[in-house]
């Protein structure tokens, strides 16, 4: 079932599973990139970033960029684990 709301007319298209195999990855990596609010963590003069944001629906994620020509060493630290499942990546 599907539905939508709005004024506008919707128009639904069937895709396959093959072209959306990144469609995870891409939303969150284009939220991080256009939408998320937190300031994200700038390194070698801005030419790769991190991000560690949490989605409304209450799920966090990790995007990185680096166009730099150096390998990223990055250490991330938790402080709250209470509540908190990791689960390997797209396997939700």
């Amino acid at each position: 079932m599907l539905s939508s709301y709005g004024a506008a007319e919707t128009v639904f298209t069937e895709a396959t599973k093959v072209e959306y195999q990144n469609f995870l990855a891409e939303a969150y990596f284009d939220h991080a990139k256009n939408e998320s609010t937190r300031p994200k963590k700038q390194i070698e003069n801005g030419k790769a970033w991190t991000l560690i944001e949490q989605t409304d629906d209450g799920f966090f994620y990790l995007a990185v960029e680096n166009k730099s020509q150096k390998i990223m060493e990055c250490e991330f630290k938790l402080n709250k684990m209470g509540g908190l499942k990791l689960r390997k990546p797209f396997r939700g």
